[in-house]
């Protein structure tokens, strides 16, 4: 495992200094991926060790390291895709927000825009507590501070990747 004398940054640290981490859910799943990601540094050293110790490639060990470094992999993606995905939805909020913020309508509007974010779902008041933890936040971060709109768009810039 890694120590807190290394000089790299732990990915969960990494993906945890991108906006809306402190999404209970996001940071759980950041955490749960940066514990996979340490056991698996841990398992090649291990891994490099037997070889050469043994002089032979230690194949079933490789094999569960191979295979839980694909589930680590489709893990970070889907992390990363729910992150995008929200970034996304809340840039859009704002774009919209925005173009009704001074109109003498606002408040009958702005509940028009968030009926369309919400599905029209019959919700028990539980699933109704976790939509506001997870979900509106950031919603209601951009409606209050609309440079929190600037900051997601130049985070998304920079995750994405460049062709």
């Amino acid at each position: 495992m890694r120590t807190k004398n290394d000089q790299a940054k732990s990915l969960f640290k990494i993906l945890t200094d991108l906006p809306l981490f402190r999404n209970p859910y996001l940071n759980m799943q950041a955490q749960n991926i940066g514990i996979v990601d340490d056991l698996l540094v841990q398992m090649e050293v291990e891994l490099w060790r037997e070889y050469i110790d043994t002089e032979k490639t230690p194949f079933p060990a490789i094999m569960v390291v191979s295979a839980l470094s694909q589930m680590w992999i489709f893990a970070l993606y889907e992390l990363l895709r729910t992150w995008k995905q929200m970034v996304n939805d809340l840039i859009r909020y704002h774009e919209q927000f925005e173009v009704i913020r001074s109109d003498p309508q606002f408040e009958e509007k702005k509940k028009q825009i968030l009926g369309a974010k919400k599905k029209k779902v019959e919700r028990s008041s539980i699933s109704e507590n976790m939509e506001n933890i997870f979900y509106n936040e950031g919603f209601r971060k951009v409606e209050n501070d609309p440079s929190y709109a600037i900051l997601l768009k130049g985070t998304l810039d920079i995750v994405k990747p460049h062709r």
